[in-house]
């Protein structure tokens, strides 16, 4: 190969080069601008089921302690970087105490709940990103007690005269919870993730001395503070066309 026809060779490699180079960068300007400058108010509304409420009535159940009807639905608004989110939800609880030495007592917790809040998302990616919130919960929920009483021991003496009773009361317990989490893109505007919920009871007066066995939406009655988890599936709506990335 003569000297010219390297040094053609040669800068026509050199400009290929710059100009890959260059379109390499156009791409990543243009997908930074789709993924992390959408300045549009409302991008979204998304909405699903929670999957993990489903499947806990399934493995927890057994004969003496049952989760029933626990079903769930979720939905965001997206506002640029926040969503404000509703959930709905239903549960039933059944408690069976069943000693034929002592007592024996039944207990049913149902009703309904709802938590109302808002998520920010930390990571600059809008199709799958971390997210960090906060909510409100209310229960309204029923709770039924029957338990009779056979034998009762008192300095080492059995009182066999049986005692019977029974009592409903309504009840509107109140928490709030710090809700980290992360949805993922599946496809076409398809969504999974999971909340981790950090729930902490509102205290009242009414619950002190006989608080619930089980809220609907929170869990155990009688602790301060419990632990969630929710897997969702979600669909979203998006407000006008997304962009398409390169």
């Amino acid at each position: 190969m003569s000297f010219y026809k390297s040094i053609l060779l040669l800068f026509i490699v050199v400009l290929s080069g710059k100009a890959f180079g260059q379109s390499q960068d156009t791409t990543k300007q243009e997908v930074k601008k789709i993924l992390f400058e959408d300045k549009r108010l409302l991008n979204g509304v998304r909405v699903g089921v929670d999957i993990a409420g489903i499947a806990y009535g399934f493995i927890a159940n057994n004969e003496n302690f049952k989760l029933e009807n626990k079903y769930e639905i979720n939905g965001d608004l997206g506002i640029k970087r926040w969503f404000m989110t509703l959930d709905l939800g239903t549960a039933k609880f059944t408690s069976i105490d069943a000693d034929t030495i002592y007592n024996n007592s039944n207990y049913e917790s149902s009703g309904s709940y709802y938590r109302v809040g808002a998520d920010y998302r930390i990571s600059k990616s809008a199709k799958s990103f971390l997210f960090f919130g906060g909510k409100f919960g209310q229960a309204f929920m029923n709770e039924d007690v029957q338990y009779q009483i056979f034998k009762i021991p008192f300095n080492d003496v059995i009182v066999s005269n049986p005692i019977k009773d029974s009592y409903q009361r309504p009840l509107s317990p109140k928490w709030i919870e710090l809700t980290p989490g992360v949805k993922v893109y599946i496809w076409k505007n398809f969504y999974m993730g999971y909340t981790i919920r950090l729930k902490f009871l509102i205290p009242s007066k009414k619950y002190k001395d006989y608080p619930p066995m089980y809220i609907p939406g929170y869990g155990v009655g009688n602790r301060n503070s419990n632990i969630g988890f929710s897997f969702h599936l979600m669909y979203r709506i998006p407000f006008g066309k997304d962009p398409v990335i390169p």
